[in-house]
């Protein structure tokens, strides 16, 4: 439900969904684009998300000499990664345990893009150390285990990123959500119906 933002001074803040955060300010986006889709077919949806998803991208790298992805090698962060490399020097980065499908699928999407790819294995002792050292700023409710690993995950691709000089990180994450993307919804719509 809400995003962290950890600045240069160390500030830690949670921003409600729909805050854009600019050179030290925040402000809350209305839903005035909401009005320009309604009722329109779905390739002309499709090529206006695909419109808005570019301009976001195009407007979140712009001046930015190297970003980073936080990359699984899926649609989100392949898109994401692709969108930027059109702007902007990308590094792909990724954060897996050994043995795991990231593990290849990683290395096979960031080939197809033809962009650098770095890559850090969670070890079991450190990540659990990891798990237990967040400091995950208490938002309408108490960090979850789902919160821990995503921030292990999320905290070691940002050690990536920061290596690399990008200064930043890009995040393909709720798009199952936005857009229905998970088996659980699809379930859901056979057996109570759109």
């Amino acid at each position: 439900d809400y995003r962290l933002l950890r600045g240069d001074d160390e500030d830690v803040r949670l921003l409600p969904p729909g805050t854009l955060y600019e050179g030290g300010r925040s402000r809350t986006v209305a839903r005035e684009r909401e009005e320009e889709t309604v009722g329109l077919a779905f390739d002309e949806a499709a090529k206006k998300l695909a419109s808005l998803l570019e301009d976001s991208v195009e407007k979140r790298v712009r001046g930015q000499a190297r970003v980073a992805v936080s990359f699984s090698g899926g649609l989100d962060s392949s898109l994401l990664a692709l969108l930027a490399s059109r702007r902007t020097e990308v590094v792909l980065c990724s954060a897996y345990t050994s043995g795991s499908r990231d593990e290849v699928q990683t290395s096979k999407a960031a080939a197809l893009l033809g962009l650098k790819l770095e890559t850090a294995v969670l070890e079991e002792d450190a990540t659990v150390q990891r798990a237990r050292e967040t400091d995950i700023p208490p938002g309408q409710h108490a960090a979850t285990m789902m919160d821990r690993a995503l921030w292990c995950i999320y905290s070691l691709t940002s050690e990536l990123a920061a290596k690399n000089k990008a200064k930043m990180i890009l995040l393909g994450q709720l798009a199952d959500e936005l857009f229905g993307g998970y088996k659980k919804y699809a379930l859901m719509a056979h057996e109570g119906g759109m």
